[in-house]
């Protein structure tokens, strides 16, 4: 679903990787990444976001959490990255990027517990008063005090299958002061996904209940004298498997209150212009797709240096 939009949108990648196919200096089932873009189309969301007084996080699992795509990140102005679970936050860690938010999708399993409060995450999602307990005492040994989430739901609201769960949004009032009672955490937020879903005949993200939801509660939070919370509002995002397209740029950050996106920008470079540009070969991505950023420079084959990433769910 990609390649046409990385056909108008970014014409040379699409030429370069098919010329260093040929040539022999990529594998098959290789992901190539253009750098210069990923940098810009950072810039953009970086400047976008602060215009709406809103935080980017980056969401790397679609480009296998590739190290060198996080350190691009970085340097451009994003700083965080979702973790869709526990490994996923580890991997951006090593590339670079902190942990924004992590729990919304999958619970930290209680064992993992003083894993995940090591990484010090900015927001720390949890589905019940367990596993607040749980981010609490791992705070607590780690020696800090961690902002949660609460995971909400109310009758109509829509969830994937496996993703249910979470507190009574009619509830959330009490749910917050429960929180704050339990030591080593507070209450800084709610969430809930999906918050907005494509929608193929209106050809656009449409909000569902649960951003309706997250609006009520948001409210009922406001009302009962608290002076800030957070809305965390991910959205469901297509996706398409890259050993079948290309991909131009990188994933968007996923921002507060804000639904996340994919974007792309036009590259300018061909083939063999552009001082200091490299080829790096580095990482394998959960599905076993070998991920080679590619910053527009004629190099020779590059030695194989590869880390594996473990999938969590077998892929």
């Amino acid at each position: 679903m990609f390649l046409e939009l990385t056909r108008r949108r970014n014409p040379a990648l699409i030429r370069d990787a098919v010329a260093l196919h040929r040539a022999g200096l990529i594998p098959p089932n290789t992901s190539v990444i253009d750098l210069d873009a990923v940098g810009r189309n950072a810039d953009a969301c970086v400047a976008e976001a602060a215009a709406h007084g809103l935080t980017p996080f980056a969401m790397t699992k679609q480009i296998g959490r590739n190290p060198d795509v996080s350190a691009a990140l970085v340097r451009h102005g994003i700083t965080h990255a979702v973790g869709v679970d526990l490994e996923c936050a580890i991997a951006a860690r090593a590339g670079g990027l902190a942990t924004g938010h992590l729990g919304h999708l999958v619970q930290i399993p209680r064992h993992s517990a003083a894993a995940a409060a090591a990484l010090e995450p900015a927001y720390w999602t949890v589905f019940s008063l367990e596993k607040a307990r749980e981010a609490g005492a791992a705070s607590v040994a780690a020696g800090r005090e961690q902002p949660v989430l609460a995971r909400i739901h109310a009758e109509g609201d829509r969830f994937y299958r496996g993703h249910e769960g979470g507190f009574d949004a009619a509830s959330i009032v009490e749910v917050a002061d429960q929180i704050d009672a339990i030591d080593g955490v507070r209450f800084a937020g709610i969430t809930s996904f999906p918050a907005t879903l494509f929608d193929a005949a209106a050809g656009a993200a449409v909000s569902t209940p649960n951003l309706a939801t997250l609006t009520r509660a948001k409210e009922a939070l406001l009302a009962s004298g608290r002076d800030h919370v957070e809305a965390q509002c991910p959205r469901h995002h297509l996706h398409v498997d890259s050993r079948h397209a290309c991909r131009s740029g990188c994933h968007a950050g996923r921002a507060r209150a804000r639904a996340h996106g994919h974007h792309a920008a036009s590259r300018g470079d061909r083939l063999g212009r552009g001082p200091g540009d490299r080829l790096r070969q580095r990482g394998v991505p959960p599905v076993g797709i070998r991920c080679l950023c590619l910053r527009g420079r004629p190099v020779r084959r590059p030695r194989a240096r590869r880390r594996t990433h473990a999938c969590p769910r077998g892929r």
